[in-house]
This record gives C-alpha cells, structure tokens and sequence, in this order.
C-alpha cells in the first residue's frame, strides 16, 4: 500500500492574476478572487490528467511493501530533490537511513531511489521529496519556472471558465479552439500509465 500526502502546497501558481487578466480580458477588481480559484482549479486539473507537479511542493510518501523493490519510483515529477528516507521497524522504532544506502535518480522522466545494497525491511518506509518546476524569487515575488505549454494551457482553462462557467457545469468544453488542440498542449508532459 502507497499513501501520498502534500507537506508544503506551492507558494505560488503557474501563471499570475495578471496574466490572467490580460488572456480574459474586463475582469472586474471583484472578480479577481474567482480568477484566482479557477487558476487553481486549471492547474489541479492539468497536474491530474498529467500526473506532474506543476509548481514546486514537498510530498511525503509512505509504503507498507517496500523490501523487493530495487527502486521505489516517486510520483509527480519532475522530482527536485529526497529530504529523507525513513523506515519504522516492526518494534515501531524509527531510523533515518543513512543517504550513502541509496541513491536518488532526478534526471529521468519518473524520478526514484534505488537502495544500494538492499533495502532493510520494517512495517512502513516514509520518503520524504520536493518535486515540481522549481519557484524562483523571494516572497512575495515567487515566480514559477512552469513551461509555457502547460501556462497557456491553464490561460485558456481560465478563460473558459471565466466566461462560460455554465457550460463547465453541465459538461461541455467551450473553449473556441478545438478542445484536441488545447489538450494536446500538455501532451509533451503526460506521465503514461504503465498497467
């Protein structure tokens, strides 16, 4: 069994209020928190049907069956970086392993640790990780390295959203371009299922 939790949400999103301002075009000022929720919205949308991280954040794995696997693949890529790995033994204690017995791959499409000579064996094993494009900045001028592609995409989310929000309710895509095209701007970064 794998559980995944969220430690630290993006501080920022992929694309500003500006941006989307200028893409929607006579938003009004009391407007502008609902631009933000469908902002959200469009990125959570594209992270699921991409299964990546849009923007910076820090996950924390935990598997219960881990002692066979060579490499534990994490979720949500582009993986940044592995804070820890630590394993609760059957007594219940908790060891942090040492970085030296494993190795952490971020080059690769899914990034992954591989353990170097066996992982040890226990009741549960927590990976704690930082994935996502990476946020550059200082508060409050965070700014999101997200590709262009996956920024337009979510521009053109929130615009339909924005000036049809009936026709997302009752299903229907009215985005003026085909929506195979506005899609297929995120077909560069979908992660595919392996079944």
């Amino acid at each position: 069994m794998k559980r995944l939790k969220i430690i630290t949400s993006p501080v920022v999103e992929p694309i500003s209020l500006e941006m989307a301002k200028l893409q929607c075009r006579g938003i009004v000022a009391e407007d502008e928190p609902l631009i933000q929720a469908y902002i959200k919205a469009a990125r959570c949308k594209g992270e699921s049907l991409t299964r990546k991280q849009f923007v910076e954040a820090e996950y924390e794995m935990t598997l219960e069956a881990w002692a066979t696997m060579e490499v534990i693949e994490l979720p949500r890529p582009p993986l940044q970086s592995v804070e820890f790995v630590k394993v609760i033994d059957l007594d219940g204690v908790e060891t942090t392993l040492d970085v030296a017995t494993y190795e952490v791959v971020t080059d690769k499409l899914v990034g992954f640790v591989r353990s170097i000579d066996g992982w040890p064996t226990g009741a549960s094993m927590t990976i704690k990780f930082k994935t996502g494009w990476p946020v550059t900045g200082e508060s409050p001028d965070f700014i999101a390295t997200t590709p262009e592609d996956i920024q337009t995409w979510i521009l053109i989310r929130v615009a339909g959203l924005y000036e049809a929000p009936e026709a997302f309710v009752i299903g229907r895509d009215v985005s003026e371009l085909p929506g195979d095209f506005v899609d297929g701007l995120l077909d560069a970064h979908i992660i595919p299922v392996v079944v």
